[in-house]
């Protein structure tokens, strides 16, 4: 049986410092960055939502563009932002990703669905844990606007260290992590050499 459907956020905030311009409308293989990703999330989810996306982009019909109620608090303000979302539209969980991982997996939310409900289900790919594009039960909102109140981290890791993560398996293709993201001009170029390599 596959496993249930979940919808998926889209974390846009960061501020494209390294890269020197607005990386999510710059192109990678003739399409901006930002629509990569939203076409390998969208298939594999309920619904699908933007977060403190502020650059005027077309998004397609029926894109929300959340904002958040706690802002400039890092990641987790996003994904705070996504659970509230998702559960007043009556979803147990939601998916988060970062907007610069072009090559996000089309297994990725099927994999990370298997998950236990109660966990938080996290990639793993090698040694390295890519915290952001996780799945979250929605029922930690509460838990995780207290921990941004306090205001002593707003670190991922310190958040997660407090509850259960399941860390689920993802092979690397070419040596290629499938969660690379883009933050340079190098990284671009690495981009497009990988988007060559598929096309």
């Amino acid at each position: 049986m596959a496993p249930e459907k979940y919808p998926c956020v889209i974390l846009c905030g960061g501020r494209s410092k390294r890269f020197g311009s607005n990386k999510l409308s710059a192109l990678l293989g003739g399409k901006p960055l930002l629509h990569h990703v939203m076409e390998r999330a969208s298939p594999q989810c309920a619904e699908l939502a933007l977060n403190n996306l502020h650059q005027d982009m077309w998004l397609g019909e029926n894109v929300q563009n959340l904002m958040d109620d706690m802002p400039n608090m890092g990641p987790l303000s996003g994904v705070l932002t996504a659970m509230k979302w998702a559960k007043e539209r009556g979803y147990s969980r939601v998916f988060t990703t970062p907007a610069d991982t072009p090559f996000l997996p089309y297994d990725w939310a099927a994999k990370l669905s298997n998950a236990n409900a109660n966990t938080i289900a996290i990639p793993q790919v090698q040694d390295q844990h890519h915290r952001v594009s996780a799945l979250w039960p929605t029922a930690l909102d509460k838990e995780l606007q207290e921990f941004l109140q306090a205001g002593d981290t707003y670190k991922v890791g310190v958040f997660l260290a407090s509850h259960p993560v399941q860390y689920i398996p993802f092979p690397a293709h070419n040596v290629q992590d499938p969660f690379f993201n883009i933050n340079t001009r190098e990284d671009m170029k690495r981009a497009e050499l990988v988007n060559e390599d598929k096309s």
